[in-house]
């Protein structure tokens, strides 16, 4: 009995969920940039530290708008 119900509460479940996939613009899916350091000076690490921190928010801007795409949060639209 206790599997019947199990079955009939998870097919109830599944049948008002749609699972849609769209596209992601592949611009927004590029890999994100590694920047290297050039030399062992302090006006480097500064250097390299505010062009990572610049390489970082743009990654995550790219990132929001992947979010931001109709269902790519979750995947999962209820009807």
């Amino acid at each position: 009995m206790k599997r019947v119900f199990v079955l009939l509460l998870t097919l109830m479940l599944t049948s008002c969920v749609t699972v849609r996939y769209v596209k992601i613009p592949s611009e927004l899916t590029a890999h994100c940039m590694v920047h290297e350091k050039k030399d062992d000076s302090l006006d480097e690490a500064v250097r390299l530290a505010n062009t990572r921190k610049d390489s970082i928010d743009e990654c995550n801007a790219r990132m929001d708008k992947i979010h931001a795409v109709e269902g790519s949060l979750v995947g999962v639209v209820k009807e």
